[in-house]
């Protein structure tokens, strides 16, 4: 034989040969299970309705990465020792977005956050444009009008709701927030950044009606309120009405809207930071978004979710985010800076009306 071997030496080379290539080609055709972090759950500080288990265990299974739901973040408060990931609403991040509390995240590495539009995503930046949450779903408010009293041409205008003529049968959400749909109104540019007469200009703008007006605390408050034949028009998420959907027609305010998103935020030094991402970006998936937008009355994020949803729905939601999301101003926490109010006059501004 050449070089002084054996037959048998050239089988048992052939075999080793064989052996290592099989398993550089298994390798090569699994490269994800290869890696999938191993080691405990991720914490995921939620309200224990926010993410049906079959989501989770979706999730689970297509990265690899268990979730456990731990309590949910109260507004204002900080991420406790252990936790790796938190669900809020997008409002309420800012106070962890400026206080460093949420990890910087390179877009790149969730899956499917390239899909979902930069309007939802800018509205959780930081100050050097770095993003620090994730958005899932989201939510407009739409003028919310009883067909059987409006008919085909229901009202377009936030005129409407703020007229004496229409307060009488109108609802409102009872949040400070609202003053940003007043702002709105009177078309300032940015109804989140509001100064100190600005802000009084736009409580002026629902005082008058304010007295006429009810407001609602949340989605059961607004339902029993259209149920009982109180109010005929509102300002809500159609999605939340349910078999009271059908009875009510929903447009965009001529003037525009706000808009709220439900967001996922990685906490700052976990270890866990990997899988947390990569639960993010299993919670974008067309299925996942899908089941969860039904779940919790909300929009999808993106439009890929077109894929697990009816034709119907499909073609409002590629509406919704085409057309609704670019005439929406997302809300925001209003934070004090030069010239600007913050939270605390707002919450006055709105304890004043409300009085």
């Amino acid at each position: 034989m050449a070089g002084g071997q054996t037959a048998s030496e050239c089988a048992r080379r052939g075999l080793i040969a064989a052996l290592v290539a099989a398993a550089a080609l298994a390798a090569t055709a699994q490269p994800a299970l290869a890696e999938r972090p191993a080691g405990p759950p991720v914490r995921l500080a939620a309200a224990p309705s926010s993410f049906p288990a079959r989501v989770l265990s979706t999730v689970a299974a297509r990265t690899g990465c268990r979730v456990r739901i731990v309590p949910p973040l109260a507004p204002g408060a900080v991420p406790s020792a252990g936790t790796d990931l938190v669900e809020l609403r997008g409002d309420d991040a800012g106070a962890l977005v400026a206080s460093g509390r949420l990890e910087l995240i390179e877009e790149s590495t969730v899956a499917g956050l390239g899909d979902v539009p930069d309007r939802l995503r800018d509205a959780v930046r930081d100050a050097a444009g770095g993003l620090r949450a994730v958005p899932y779903l989201w939510s407009p408010q739409m003028l919310l009008a009883r067909r059987s009293v409006h008919g085909s041409k229901p009202p377009s205008s936030l005129r409407a709701l703020f007229s004496l003529s229409g307060a009488p049968r109108g609802a409102l959400p009872d949040s400070p927030l609202e003053l940003a749909l007043a702002a709105r109104y009177l078309g300032v540019g940015d109804p989140f950044a509001l100064d100190r007469d600005e802000l009084a200009a736009a409580r002026g703008v629902v005082a008058p009606a304010r007295p006429l007006l009810r407001l609602y605390s949340d989605a059961a408050a607004l339902r029993s309120l259209f149920r009982r034949g109180v109010i005929d028009l509102a300002l809500g998420n159609p999605a939340t009405l349910g078999d009271q959907r059908r009875a009510v027609v929903a447009i965009v305010p001529a003037e525009g809207t706000i808009a709220t998103e439900r967001v996922l935020g990685v906490v700052a030094g976990t270890r866990r930071a990997v899988c947390a991402r990569r639960v993010a970006g299993g919670l974008l998936a067309p299925a996942a978004q899908a089941r969860l937008a039904s779940a919790r009355g909300l929009l999808p994020v993106r439009t890929a979710a077109c894929a697990a949803l009816s034709e119907s729905a499909c073609t409002a939601l590629r509406r919704a985010l085409s057309q609704t999301l670019a005439n929406s101003s997302m809300a925001v926490h209003p934070a004090a800076s030069e010239g600007v109010t913050g939270w605390p006059e707002w919450v006055g501004e709105w304890v004043l009306l409300r009085g």
